[in-house]
C-alpha cells in the first residue's frame, strides 16, 4: 500500500511541476485537441497560462502531501 501511495505521489508531483514550470506544454496539447478533434481555432490568453499554473501548483501540493503521508 505504501509503495503505490509513493508512486502516485511522485507522479502527481512531477505532472504538477511540469504544469507550473512549463505551462506551454499543456497549452499546446489543448490547442492541438481543439484544432484536430473539434475543428475549432483556439488562441489561448495569458489568463489560460495562469490557470494552468495554479492548477499545476494544486496538483503538485496534493502529490507532496501524498508523498509525506506515504513515508510515515
Amino acid at each position: 500500500m505504501v509503495k503505490e501511495q509513493l508512486m502516485v505521489g511522485f507522479i502527481l508531483t512531477v505532472l504538477g511541476g511540469f504544469q507550473v514550470v512549463r505551462p506551454d506544454l499543456m497549452i499546446k496539447l489543448q490547442v492541438w485537441t481543439q484544432r484536430k478533434i473539434m475543428g475549432a481555432q483556439y488562441i489561448p490568453s495569458q489568463r489560460t497560462f495562469n490557470v494552468v499554473r495554479i492548477i499545476g501548483a494544486i496538483i503538485m501540493i496534493l502529490g507532496l502531501i501524498n508523498l509525506v503521508g506515504g513515508i510515515r
